[in-house]
C-alpha cells in the first residue's frame, strides 16, 4: 500500500510534532517585526471597539468574537499565518526541522525504518 500525505500528516499530528512545531512558530512570529506591528494593530483594534461603545466587555467570549470578526473581516488572520510561516520558514533549522517530522512520519507509516 502507499503512503498518502493524508497519512503523513495524521502521524504528524497524532505525534505532537505539529502542535509544538506551530507553536514554535508562532513564538518566533510574535517576536519578530511583523508580530510587533500585529500586536500594535490588535491594540488600536481593541481601542476603536471600546471607543465606539459605551458598553464595557465583561462577557470575555463576547469581546472575543467581536474582536475575531473585526479582524476576520479585515483578512488579517490570514495575512498573520502566511507571515508567520514564511519568517519561520526562513530559518534552515526549521526548514530542516519540518523535513525531519516528514521523514519520520513517513517511516512511521510504511512501517520502515525512520530516514535521516
Amino acid at each position: 500500500m502507499d503512503t498518502t500525505p493524508e497519512q503523513v500528516i495524521n502521524s504528524i499530528k497524532r505525534n505532537g510534532t505539529f502542535d509544538a512545531m506551530r507553536q514554535e512558530m508562532f513564538s518566533h512570529y510574535m517576536t519578530s517585526d511583523k508580530g510587533m506591528q500585529f500586536k500594535e494593530l490588535l491594540n488600536e483594534t481593541l481601542e476603536s471597539i471600546q471607543d465606539r461603545s459605551s458598553q464595557l466587555f465583561t462577557d470575555s467570549v463576547q469581546l472575543e468574537k467581536i474582536l475575531y470578526d473585526h479582524l476576520n473581516r479585515k483578512e488579517h488572520i490570514d495575512r498573520v499565518s502566511r507571515e508567520a510561516r514564511i519568517h519561520w520558514l526562513a530559518n534552515k533549522d526549521n526548514r530542516l526541522q519540518v523535513s525531519h517530522a516528514i521523514k519520520q512520519a513517513i517511516g512511521q507509516v510504511s512501517g520502515a525504518q525512520p530516514m535521516d
